[in-house]
């Protein structure tokens, strides 16, 4: 597990809504929940504590890879790779 923080002023894109993850949502700039909705532990911690949130997002996640360089529009709750 990466520390939490590595992930400050970062993106974390989590798989799953784990508890476990809870410092980490705090230290990051921004949340993206692949396999869990905006009411779920994660999704509510991260509104109490401002950080942005994209929940249940959908698409061929599976094909991103470490690294990648993305891009995430919050208001319209899209991620894309570039390149």
């Amino acid at each position: 597990m990466i520390p939490a923080e590595a992930l400050t002023g970062r993106l974390a894109l989590v798989f799953g809504g784990s508890p476990v993850w809870s410092r980490h949502v705090m230290a990051a700039s921004g949340l993206i929940l692949a396999d869990a909705g905006p009411l779920s532990h994660l999704g509510l911690l991260a509104r109490e504590h401002g950080v942005p949130l994209i929940a249940g997002l959908d698409g061929d996640l599976e094909a991103l890879q470490d690294g990648d360089l993305l891009s995430v529009d919050f208001d319209r709750a899209t991620l894309k790779r570039e390149g």
